[in-house]
């Protein structure tokens, strides 16, 4: 799926996609993802789509700790909604 939308971003969106880091230099598809070649910045696939943030790894660890903390989040409501059906 990310050949796919990788190709299709090449043809299509190539010229306006500029890095989200350095804002110099086109996107290329890269081995990883998008890349920039002016900064050799990539940017993964996430869920197939590019995940074009400043600094991807960061964000997307910031994104994991939100999720897991919701995930915590709704275990407890449903380990306490469970309890009180119980009683």
């Amino acid at each position: 799926a990310f050949g796919i939308l990788c190709a299709m971003t090449n043809a299509a969106l190539s010229p306006l996609l500029h890095c989200p880091r350095c804002r110099r230099a086109p996107l290329v598809t890269g081995p990883a993802g998008l890349a920039c070649r002016a900064c050799a910045r990539t940017y993964p696939a996430v869920g197939g789509l590019p995940w074009l943030h400043a600094d991807p790894e960061g964000t997307l660890a910031e994104w994991r700790n939100r999720f897991g903390a919701y995930v915590a989040e709704f275990e407890r409501e449903a380990a306490r909604t469970g309890a009180e059906a119980a009683d």
